[in-house]
């Protein structure tokens, strides 16, 4: 099902805004077995993100990408796995390229553990005077790990 009006429309202002330069973003993309169905025109979820992906890859003329995958058990008993450090693109497009091809669907989706590391790695590399951010693509709800009140909190906690 394709997205509202209102989420499209968020969802292109977060595009723009991340190619102008000024943003430090880590997109966190669902690889979860739900992402191989149809998205329309007989392309699969996972392939619309991926070309969405290498687009912004290729418009993006200065900030910071990086790029994780979530689904579950991906690096050792973690659901998800960082596929590309967040850092200025230039000099990482061609492994943002790469990162975005090996995108391939598993097995089920631990979204809320995987945003709390996403968020907190952020965290670890924020950026003064930029526009910090993590993008989560889902297509899902959470099938294990934490809750989403437990990641509330823990977004919430001081510190």
């Amino acid at each position: 099902m394709p997205a509202d009006a209102n989420t499209t429309q968020q969802i292109s202002e977060t595009w723009s805004n991340t190619a102008d330069g000024g943003q430090v973003v880590t997109i966190l993309v669902d690889v979860s077995d739900s992402m191989r169905t149809d998205g329309g025109d007989g392309t699969s979820r996972i392939d619309w993100v991926k070309q969405a992906l290498h687009g912004l890859a290729n418009r993006m003329p200065t900030g910071s990408l990086g790029l994780w995958e979530f689904s579950s058990k991906l690096d050792g008993g973690n659901p998800y796995k960082r596929l590309v450090p967040t850092a200025p693109v230039g000099p990482q497009r061609a492994a943002l390229h790469t990162g975005i091809d090996t995108l391939t669907p598993a097995t089920t989706s631990h979204l809320y553990t995987s945003l709390d590391a996403a968020y907190q790695s952020a965290m670890d590399g924020y950026v003064p005077g930029k526009h910090n951010r993590v993008v989560v693509i889902t297509d899902g709800g959470n099938d294990g790990g934490l809750t989403y009140q437990q990641v509330r909190d823990r977004l919430r906690a001081p510190g």
